[in-house]
């Protein structure tokens, strides 16, 4: 009795994953730092005060 054994077909698209995963977290800091600068802009546009609002 002969038994073979089938290996399972190679992945693809693992590395574009890699690659795209890496490509996000690498652009979030970056993100952060574009909006931050435009916060007095926003709290003038919404009418509100720059006091944060998780104080008393």
């Amino acid at each position: 009795m002969t038994v073979s054994i089938d290996s399972a077909p190679a992945r693809t698209g693992t590395g574009r994953l890699i690659i795209v995963l890496g490509g996000l977290s690498a652009v979030s800091p970056f993100a952060i730092d574009m909006y931050a600068p435009g916060f007095p802009e926003i709290v003038g546009s919404y009418g509100t005060s720059k006091r944060p609002s998780s104080s008393p």
